[in-house]
């Protein structure tokens, strides 16, 4: 009899995780693909107010789902990396609370306006967490992958404004612009994914990393694209190796052939955005960030232990003047979680330098999180300020592959060290 129940609960637990695994990847759709066509057509007022509360709500309510799963399992508990994510998320949590209780920034309205930025980015960070803890076989949804990918690519592609050959904001409040960004990194893991579930066919991926390249320049996004280019040209180095001189050499020829053959848009292409600052060296874009950057070292270099909490608001009277990486974390909040984000760093770094010595042997998902981690390391390095949430996603990967290590290899190579 107790034989049976150990059966049954061994079901059980099994059930209760493929649903858990289900509803992290519908959560996985909502908060990126999804995401990006509701943001992007939110825009023109395709939808209501009421209509975008509700779908904040129900990112909202399946995570919660998914933090309930998460706490009732013990397990996750004795994981390193799902422990320290805890420690880091309930620190940046309270030590927010306390300065907003104790600590006026200009104004108690700008107090509530900052900390409602906090508290979304927070929620944004453990949504994207779980996503990466629960997503542990992406092959599994590859149809809706691929569905999402092409849907992505061609809504830039018939949403082009041929006067500048970048995705339309014809009529957008200018200060909403900014939202190319988000669709620009969203894009960018979604091709990611996708190309890495292709990889048997080198054809084929050749030709979707040319696509998703000639997309990302269509979204605008420069940090997008630049990263994803060096992620995906580090991957092909790695995965073939000598071979990979021919396989850029044409990647390259096919952009070039695109550009030049454009006729009366190659004038706009040498002259956007996206290449002023490989012309020049530098841009009104990129002079701001090296402000931005120098004021945000020197209040750092002042405030290294404790952090400097809305420092950024008090001296330029507005928000969304951080430093344009990661180090923003070590401004706002301190040396604590900076120290936290840097030791998941070094233990990537790690596997990064073992997986480039012989990547054969591992599983499609943790090539997936390799070259994930390494898109949204770069980002956050160079690009992306706390606001930007997405290398939690790898993060989440991480926690996961500590908690089930047989994901890093593939089942043969599983099976073989088993036996």
């Amino acid at each position: 009899m107790n034989s049976y129940l150990v059966k049954d609960n061994m079901k059980t637990i099994s059930d209760n995780s493929t649903l858990v695994n289900q509803v992290a990847f519908l959560l996985f759709l909502l908060a990126l693909p999804i995401t990006y066509l509701f943001a992007y057509y939110n825009l023109f007022g395709s939808f209501s107010s009421i209509e975008v509360i509700l779908f904040n709500y129900l990112k909202l309510l399946i995570t919660g789902f998914i933090i309930i799963y998460f706490i009732s399992n013990s397990d996750n508990f004795k994981n390193k990396i799902s422990l320290l994510f805890i420690f880091f998320y309930i620190y940046i949590f309270l030590y927010s609370i306390l300065n907003y209780n104790y600590y006026e920034i200009i104004s108690v309205k700008m107090n509530i306006k900052y900390f409602r930025y906090i508290y979304v980015v927070l929620i944004a960070y453990l949504t994207f967490f779980l996503i990466g803890f629960y997503n542990r076989d992406y092959r599994k949804y590859f149809k809706y992958i691929l569905i999402f990918y092409v849907l992505l690519t061609v809504n830039a592609w018939i949403n082009v404004d041929p006067q500048t050959l970048y995705i339309s904001f014809k009529g957008v409040d200018k200060d909403l612009i900014g939202v190319y960004q988000k669709l620009g990194d969203i894009y960018a893991i979604i091709a990611i994914i996708f190309i890495l579930l292709i990889k048997r066919n080198k054809y084929i991926q050749l030709s979707i990393i040319i696509i998703s390249f000639i997309t990302l320049f269509i979204l605008m996004s420069r940090s997008s694209l630049y990263v994803y280019t060096i992620t995906m040209l580090f991957y092909l180095v790695v995965i073939y190796r000598f071979k990979a001189v021919f396989y850029i050499l044409f990647i390259v020829s096919i952009i070039m052939v695109f550009i030049v053959d454009s006729g009366t848009y190659y004038d706009i292409i040498m002259n956007s955005r996206l290449t002023s600052f490989m012309r020049s060296g530098e841009d009104g874009s990129w002079v701001a960030r090296k402000q931005l950057a120098e004021v945000g070292i020197n209040a750092i270099k002042n405030y290294w232990l404790i952090g400097d909490y809305g420092g950024d608001i008090i001296q330029f009277r507005e928000t969304g003047n951080y430093i344009h990486s990661y180090l923003s974390i070590l401004r706002q909040f301190g040396l604590i979680p900076f120290l936290i984000i840097f030791y998941w760093i070094l233990l990537f770094s790690y596997r990064l330098f073992k997986w480039m010595l012989d990547n054969s042997k591992y599983s499609d998902y943790y090539n997936i999180f390799i070259i994930l981690f390494l898109f949204n390391l770069i980002e956050i390095s160079i690009a992306r300020s706390f606001g930007s949430p997405y290398i939690f996603i790898s993060i989440g990967m991480l926690a996961s592959i500590y908690s089930n290590p047989a994901l890093i290899y593939k089942k043969t190579e599983v099976q073989n060290r088993i036996i």
